[in-house]
């Protein structure tokens, strides 16, 4: 379970929460978990929001309940498999290895990782959603460091920058999709925020033409990589020095292997299993992510995508990352999604909806794209045969690129 009391005593005057209303404390918010032990029922799903109350809530709520359930739970789901293993915490997946689930942890296997650590106090503005498991990690990386997180007024662009300011933060852990929102919002221009010095970032690859561009923005800032998955939890990572793009898996029991280019993983931090298919089986042991990955030279993992993203062009599997990292090589683009279209002859062709500097002649465009591809000796199968000019391309609910559904 979390060590609590032992987190409050270490670090009680300092302060945890920064809100629009005033500061907590860790001691004051160690007695807004006490006060929530007297309740009656868990905490009701969809409440847990970047908030000292709603957090405080959380962990009476683990502390006290059998399960805690921050997503609504399917009327057949069946609990009774794993009440053994309580208490337990049930999130519900994104979806990216297909249809949503219901995925069931034991509190103490997916948080007992974490450790009580001296740390240089560090105030975080997280960009994560709360119920996401990236949220869920920020958030006990900081309690358990002694550090501060600042909650903005608003989420967008002008009330991010405001905080970050007004309160020096110097750790702002995201999805490359919100940095990128935050880099086309124009409230960077010639603004950097210098306070900055980590951007923990995750959920999604990182394009080499987003990261020179924040580089930039945040001049004095360490992009950091991070990985995890909803079955998984948040995993222990280190970048490979040459790499940015790479990772290695570096904590106790953690190991990885590719297999048909998809990534597999073993973590004693594994989910107990879903509500749908009931409990893993004791040999399942290795986890599919769903993740399309190569290793590196240098034996590290270097994620490309999702598997179910593919897009087959005549029987060519095409990744929406490879074209999306190409057009954003290209002069006025500023942000792209590609996503499948149906065509009679090859099955599917590639699309995307493209924010520009200024209107292009999406046909001219498209030649000069296809021509940039000739010489670079690209598979052809990777050129967009349709764009849609957009003003800005749309994010889902944790943060990551929307991308467009195959429509037949």
């Amino acid at each position: 379970m979390i060590a609590l009391k032992d987190i409050i005593k270490r670090f009680s005057d300092r302060t945890l929460f920064v809100t629009a209303s005033g500061s907590v404390s860790y001691r004051e918010f160690g007695n807004m978990v006490m006060d929530w032990d007297g309740r009656s029922g868990p905490m009701m799903p969809g409440n847990l929001k970047w908030s000292p109350g709603a957090f405080a809530e959380f962990l009476a709520s683990m502390q006290n309940e059998p399960v805690t359930a921050l997503c609504e739970l399917p009327k057949r789901g069946d609990l009774e498999p794993f009440l053994q293993y309580q208490p337990l915490l049930v999130l519900k997946s994104g979806g990216t290895t297909g249809k949503p689930k219901h995925v069931v942890h034991a509190v103490s296997k997916l948080f007992g990782k974490y450790t009580v650590l001296e740390r240089a106090p560090s105030r975080s503005l997280i960009l994560f959603e709360a119920d996401h498991i990236a949220g869920l990690d920020a958030f006990f990386q900081t309690l358990h460091r002694g550090g501060t997180l600042v909650i903005p007024q608003n989420r967008g662009a002008t009330g991010i920058v405001r905080a970050i300011e007004e309160h020096n933060v110097d750790v702002l852990p995201a999805t490359p999709t919100f940095l990128q929102f935050l880099l086309l919002s124009g409230v960077l221009e010639d603004r950097p925020l210098e306070s900055v010095q980590k951007i923990p970032h995750g959920a999604e690859p990182m394009p080499k033409q987003l990261r020179r561009r924040l580089q930039a923005a945040f001049p004095k800032a360490r992009l950091i990589q991070r990985f995890g998955l909803t079955e998984l939890g948040a995993l222990p990572v280190k970048e490979d020095p040459r790499d940015p793009s790479a990772l290695r898996l570096a904590g106790k029991g953690f190991a990885w292997k590719i297999e048909d280019d998809e990534l597999l993983i073993k973590s004693p931090t594994q989910m107990l299993g879903t509500l749908e298919d009931g409990p893993l089986a004791e040999d399942e042991t290795w986890y599919r992510t769903g993740d399309v990955a190569e290793s590196s030279a240098a034996g590290a993992i270097r994620v490309l995508g999702r598997r179910e993203a593919m897009i087959n062009v005549g029987g060519r599997k095409v990744l929406p990352e490879t074209v999306e990292s190409f057009i954003l090589e290209q002069e006025g683009v500023l942000d792209v999604a590609v996503y499948p279209e149906s065509n009679r002859l090859t099955g599917q062709t590639v699309a995307a909806d493209v924010v520009f500097e200024q209107d292009p002649v999406p046909a001219l465009w498209l030649r000069s794209l296809r021509k940039i591809a000739i010489s670079k000796s690209m598979d052809l199968a990777h050129v967009p045969t349709h764009i849609r000019p957009v003003k800005t391309i749309r994010k889902t609910r944790v943060g990551k690129r929307l991308r467009r559904p195959l429509k037949t």
